[in-house]
């Protein structure tokens, strides 16, 4: 899907609010990881939350749970984002595969 944008979009209502909370959750389940952890990184450099998962509401809210997790999953990898047990990082220089670290890699 990857609509994203460089333009902050904040949460404008209670359905994209829930939606915010189902997608965190939901991913931080996916990967057995604290969903304090996953709004971190999602609202972290980068922003996923607000340039990708807000502004495609109107799409992603359509979709089922498994499909969502996994095109957020996908936006993480891309991003280069990893997990070293305590906090979410990210690096633009090297680029860590997150699918790899999610299955314990």
């Amino acid at each position: 899907m990857f609509v994203t944008t460089t333009a902050r979009e904040p949460i404008k209502n209670d359905r994209e609010l829930e939606f915010a909370v189902f997608c965190i959750e939901n991913v931080a389940e996916a990967l057995g990881k604290p969903s304090d952890a996953v709004y971190r990184a999602l609202t972290g450099p980068g922003d996923i939350l607000n340039q990708y998962i807000v502004p495609s509401y109107d799409v992603l809210h359509t979709q089922g749970r498994e499909y969502i997790v996994n095109d957020i999953r996908e936006v993480m990898n891309e991003r280069g984002f990893a997990y070293d047990g305590l906090a979410w990082w990210r690096s633009c220089c090297c680029r860590v595969g997150f699918d790899a670290f999610a299955q314990g890699g």
